[in-house]
């Protein structure tokens, strides 16, 4: 039983939350100044393994950049550290 009571059922708990939330307009042509760029950071949690942090984009406008919220970049928080498992193309990596 929890030190606290908290008011809540532990299986109530978000398991993924919304921590960041932003759009740019990084393009400067005439023609494209209006584009947008959504980004977010989501942070998921894993019962007894970690958490996952994500950085995730989107765009109805820009080429290249998806409709729906994709990953960009991808972080494991495990007991032994933390390791980034994609890059920004999508692709694995290590430390």
């Amino acid at each position: 039983m929890a030190k606290y009571q908290t008011g809540r059922n532990a299986g109530s708990q978000q398991k993924e939350r919304v921590i960041a939330e932003w759009t740019e307009h990084p393009f400067t042509g005439i023609g494209k100044r209006s584009w947008g760029v959504q980004h977010r950071v989501v942070a998921e949690s894993f019962s007894g393994t970690g958490v996952d942090i994500r950085h995730e984009v989107r765009s109805d406008d820009a080429d290249g950049v998806p409709d729906e919220w994709t990953p960009a970049e991808v972080y494991e928080a495990r007991e032994h550290g933390v390791d980034k498992i994609t890059r920004a193309d999508g692709k694995e990596g290590g430390r």
